[in-house]
């Protein structure tokens, strides 16, 4: 067990000596990858995509340009189709945002209940997917139903601190006649910027409580949620100067990893999957002309293959920066798992388990000097 509660900075040497035990002493590449792949579906992973489409030109829209998507082959027969049955393609879009939607849930889910495999194979040294899934099933969708609401009610009050503002300005007038009224527009967007940020922030810790202290507590407890995070905030909550230092170190900590990891995606996606992306590219292009031939039906085919493509490309990209960065990724766990197991005892002693007493040594019995025997009679 951990004798005693860990700053904050103390908790940063014993991770990195775990890391270096789990994957260094001895190095199993067999178990590299696969906890490579675990980290992955059990959303062990920080970071995120940002993808920026500019569609001004899209189909040759743009007649000052005589060059363009327009001349690409089959794009402007797709740009045609967009035009003459906008209501089969409202229907695709739909389609494929209900179709990521329901992706993004289902990997919510089997990260819930992969995330307690996960916290195995770093406590244990091993793991078994199949197993795990069934031995954790029940605390995971405790988990899952908790994050999607924990979900929701973040992305919605994000949408709401952005949607509200904007109504309230085009109520106003604002922008409808912009130039006249840039500095009341300013102030309002510097204002909902505030907002965000700050309802970023607030989820920022609560998702770290979460993953750091409550589903370690689910795991011991084999409790319900609300009752780990009670059990959590006692624990951690006692001491809430601790607490606020963890979180500032747990970000500075952040800032660095996102930093190595995306050092890392660069170098790997110019030389591992950039001639993935040509080859995808191409199939693209290729596909255009076919489904241009085909019709209306033949571009929705093509771009259902873009949607499952482009997810499959994710998951290799990200799969691939695991297996480079797992020690990163292997350090932030232990890093949260260290600072809880010095303030929770069931925790503690599995990092640290307490060595068996020495043997003592039986008393050895008293020394007895030998018999003297008598000396021959002096004549």
């Amino acid at each position: 067990m951990i004798p005693a509660p860990l700053t904050p900075v103390d908790c940063v040497s014993p991770a990195v000596a775990h890391a270096k035990r789990l994957l260094f002493q001895p190095f199993r590449m067999r178990f590299w990858l696969k906890l490579a792949i675990l980290a992955v579906l059990s959303g062990a992973l920080t970071g995120g995509c940002n993808g920026n489409f500019n569609f001004r030109n899209f189909g040759g829209m743009n007649d000052k340009t005589s060059t363009g998507a327009k001349d690409a082959p089959g794009f402007g027969k797709i740009a045609d189709s967009i035009r003459t049955h906008p209501g089969m393609w409202a229907g695709v879009a739909t389609g494929v945002v209900a179709f990521l939607l329901i992706v993004f849930v289902v990997f919510m889910f089997v990260s819930s209940v992969l995330r307690f495999v996960w916290l195995d194979a770093l406590l244990a040294g091993q793991f078994h997917i199949r197993a795990g899934w069934r031995f954790w099933r029940h605390e995971g969708v405790r988990l899952f139903g908790w994050q999607l609401l924990f979900g929701m009610v973040s992305t919605g009050g994000t949408l709401a601190l952005i949607a509200i503002p904007l109504w309230a300005a085009w109520k106003k007038g604002i922008l409808t006649d912009l130039p006249r009224h840039l500095p009341e527009f300013f102030a309002g967007a510097a204002v909902t910027l505030l907002a965000i940020a700050g309802l970023a922030l607030i989820s920022f810790f609560i998702g770290t409580f979460i993953h750091d202290f409550v589903v370690p507590t689910m795991r011991y407890q084999r409790a319900g949620f609300l009752s780990a995070w009670q059990t959590a905030w006692d624990h951690v909550g006692a001491t809430p100067g601790s607490l606020a230092l963890y979180y500032l170190f747990k970000v500075v900590l952040l800032i660095a990893a996102s930093i190595v990891v995306g050092i890392v995606s660069i170098f790997v996606f110019l030389i591992v999957l950039l001639p993935l992306l040509l080859i995808g590219v191409i199939a693209v292009l290729l596909g255009a002309l076919i489904a241009a031939g085909l019709g209306p039906v033949g571009v929705a085919i093509l771009i259902t293959l873009g949607v499952l493509f482009g997810l499959a490309f994710g998951f290799g990209l990200a799969y691939l920066n695991t297996v480079v960065t797992l020690p990163v990724t292997v350090f932030m766990q232990y890093y949260g798992l260290y600072y809880f197991g010095s303030r929770y005892h069931p925790l503690g002693a599995q990092l640290v388990p307490e060595l068996p007493p020495a043997p003592v040594a039986p008393p050895l019995p008293p020394l007895v000097p030998p018999p003297t025997e008598p000396g021959p009679a002096l004549a």
